[in-house]
């Protein structure tokens, strides 16, 4: 992610890579929102391609403390 109000700031790492996880992020006044097929926990097998989406303020993004909307 690059910071528009300072791209020469460099990049910003969302999450760390994790092999068959998919993030696609948008921003709207402040949150983003973030559709995913991440684990939701260690025990969580998410290998039958359900996705969900996710939403955090824009200072959260690299907090595991996302809130969850199952859709």
């Amino acid at each position: 992610m690059i910071d528009a109000t300072n791209p020469l700031d460099g990049l910003q790492r969302v999450h760390e890579r994790v092999s068959g996880v998919q993030y696609f992020l948008e921003h709207h006044y402040g949150v983003f929102y973030i559709l995913t097929n991440a684990p939701l926990s260690e025990s969580d097998d998410r290998s039958d391609g359900n996705y969900y989406l996710a939403q955090c303020q824009v200072e959260d993004i690299q907090s595991s403390d996302w809130q969850v909307r199952l859709i």
